[in-house]
């Protein structure tokens, strides 16, 4: 009895065609999640920064236009997707920290000044504008829009150490 195979060839290509699709999509849809994590990392560091410097000119020369002066500064310094990233005046704020239920809650315009808050976008509407993406427009977007705040305050705190060498403050044993 000689039984004949139906003949299947080419049966594996259709299962490697379409498997071949879902990878290709899946690589497509990571290179943009991947690109918008790296962006919010940079948005981060840059915003960071900018509230760190602003906070240290502030507790340098106590004046808000300065520190306000240094944190544009420094953001610009810091890329974000390519470009560094440019703030209105209206998202550097100063202020000072006021604790509230075992926290520290920013409270802008009130002195005395201490701390500064940074707000860095990258929205349509931003000097920068959004974020293009790589891929997505398969996914029907086109744009990623990031928003991070960051607030830092720097207190100096004046420190000194007296020294007796006189002797009237210690113990004296004589020989």
């Amino acid at each position: 009895m000689n039984r004949q195979s139906p003949n299947r060839r080419g049966a594996m290509m259709i299962l490697v065609a379409v498997s071949f699709i879902i990878l290709l999509v899946g690589t497509v849809f990571s290179v943009d999640v991947a690109y918008m994590h790296m962006v919010r990392a940079e948005l981060r560091t840059a915003t960071d920064a900018a509230a760190r410097a602003g906070s240290e000119e502030l507790a340098r020369s106590q004046s808000p236009t300065a520190a306000r002066a240094v944190a544009a500064a420094v953001a610009e310094r810091n890329r974000v997707a390519g470009n560094g990233l440019t703030l209105d005046p209206g998202d550097i704020q100063v202020g000072s920290l006021q604790p509230s239920a075992g926290k520290f809650n920013f409270v802008p315009e009130v002195g005395p000044f201490t701390a500064v808050r940074v707000v860095g976008r990258r929205e349509s509407t931003s000097a920068d504008g959004a974020v293009s993406l790589f891929f997505a427009r398969v996914f029907s977007t086109n744009q990623f829009e990031p928003v991070h705040a960051a607030t830092a305050s720097a207190n100096v705190r004046d420190v000194a150490l007296v020294l007796d060498i006189s002797g009237s403050m210690g113990y004296y044993m004589p020989l």
